[in-house]
This record gives C-alpha cells, structure tokens and sequence, in this order.
C-alpha cells in the first residue's frame, strides 16, 4: 500500500484493483470486496495515531452479528470510549453488511476498532488483507486487523495482541469451499510464540483464548474428539508460555462466552488480572470491559 500525510491523518491506497464485485460505497471512500481488497481512499488513524483518543474498551465475540455490534457500540462510544480493542470471532466471514455497518457506526462517534483473530474467522480473507508498516492490516477506515504479535503504545502502556484458539466444534464445520467454516490457519503456532515473546514485557494482552491459568467453570464436553480437546488444551498452554514470558498486568479474552473478571496466577508465579467476556446476545457490560 502507499500512503500520504492530510491534516495529520494517513491516506492509505491499495494498489489492488476490483474486479468481479461491487463497491460497498460509505460517505466519499470506497470499501473493501468480500473477496478482494478494494481500494480504500479515505482518512484513517494509524494505531499510534490513535493513543490518547478517548477511552478504550475490549470486546468480546461478535460472530458477525451486525445488530448486536452496532448496539454495543454505541452503547460504550456514548460513554466516552473511542478505541475498541475486539477479543476475535470478530466478523466470522467478513459480510460486507455487517462491514458496513460496524463502520458507519464507529464514524459517527470518531471512534476506531482494532481486532485480533479468533477460531471462527476467515483467515483466507484475512491472509489477503496487505500487511502495512506498522504490522497491522487495513479492512476499511476506521476498522484495523491485529495479526499474532502485533505490538502498539497507548496511554503510556505496551499492548499485543495474540488471537487464535482451537474450534472443539471442527467436526460439525464445514472445511472446504463453498460455504467454508473452518480454517486451520485458527492455530497459534510456535512461531507465534516465538514472535510474541521477543519483545519482551507488554501491559495489557489482548487474546482470543485463554492461557491456562485461567480458571474458567466450563461445562463437560464429552462430545468433543479426543484430537480436538488435545489441540485446544495445547493452545491454552502455549498461550501460558507467552503470558509467563512477557508477564502482562491485564489479559482480556473472549472464546469460551463466559464473563468474570479474577485474578490468576501462572505457575512461575506471575499473577495478572484476567478478564473473561461473554459473547453476542448477553447484556453489554458482559461482552465490553474498560482497558482504559
């Protein structure tokens, strides 16, 4: 992508060209393909230039329900808040709606939304989105993808973001095209780990799972295959590896659709403050918490 400074804000072109699909017009910009990344000319706020910009609040899964997420938002951006920090199973499979509407929503308060990745994503979408400068990928003007590892500043604390988790649900999904519904691209790898922990001490991690030590009161899950609650116990460690390694104050996730807020503690002794959130369709305090 190539970009230019306007009023203090980038304005950020995609060189790709659409083909095949229609643009998804809001106000003077156009909007992202379902399928291809469109063009996007219009002013946008880079992470950085995001900082210091009202408050901020995590959120937890969406799954692409566009009544939901509009409701919320509006509900904690006419509290004041103006950064959204989005927990994975964000947009599930990236509707140019439920786009469309998240966006018009968040310009009319000025606010921005960033988003790690959860289990329920299309990653083949999200691996086409170009990668800038900062780590971070552009789905539209106001909405910004957090891939593993990606590192920001705001309000003198080191953030990252490390989303993916397991689906125990991988038998019922679909895994091919069309209709698609799973993507083993959902999985931290060891690479990802590697890339989190290199940088050291963060503040605040933003995760779709949950690491281990987090205790959460689950129900039984005997339906799962034993290859599949393997994986998903090995994402919550790997995760353990990573918060015992950059030893984060906050940890917020979302993925198990529970909301409590504890203190945990890792069994190198770090103890951080845990919070869980619930997922579209509970009340608002239950999918939203206050970072900042």
């Amino acid at each position: 992508m190539s970009s230019l400074q306007l009023n203090g804000c980038r304005i950020v072109t995609s060189l790709n060209v659409i083909r095949g699909c229609s643009r998804l017009g809001v106000a003077s910009h156009a909007w992202l393909c379902r399928r291809n990344f469109a063009a996007i000319i219009g002013a946008m706020r880079t992470l950085q230039e995001m900082d210091g910009h009202g408050g901020v609040a995590a959120l937890g899964d969406w799954h692409g329900n566009t009544h939901y997420a509009v409701r919320v938002i509006r509900h904690l951006a006419s509290r004041g808040v103006r950064r959204f920090v989005h927990t994975g199973d964000f947009a599930y499979d990236f509707r140019p709606g439920f786009l469309r509407a998240v966006e018009a929503e968040l310009k009319r308060f000025d606010a921005d939304l960033a988003f790690v990745p959860g289990n329920h994503e299309d990653y083949d979408y999200l691996e086409s989105v170009p990668i800038d400068d900062d780590g971070t990928g552009r789905i539209s003007e106001r909405i910004t993808y957090l891939p593993r590892g990606v590192r920001w500043n705001w309000d003198s604390r080191t953030w990252m973001g490390l989303g993916g988790a397991a689906s125990i649900d991988r038998v019922h999904r679909k895994q091919s095209a069309p209709g698609k519904q799973w993507w083993p691209q959902e999985l931290i790898t060891a690479v990802d780990v590697q890339t989190a922990t290199a940088g050291g001490h963060v503040d605040v991690l933003i995760t779709h799972d949950a690491p281990s030590s987090v205790h959460l009161e689950l129900p039984p899950f005997s339906w799962i295959p034993p290859e599949d609650e393997a994986a998903a116990i090995e994402q919550r460690s790997m995760l353990e590896r990573v918060v015992e390694s950059v030893t984060p104050e906050v940890l917020v996730h979302g993925h198990h659709h529970r909301y409590q807020i504890a203190r945990a503690l890792t069994g190198s002794g770090h103890e951080y403050l845990a919070v869980s959130l619930d997922c579209d369709g509970s009340p608002f305090d239950w999918n939203s918490h206050l970072v900042a």
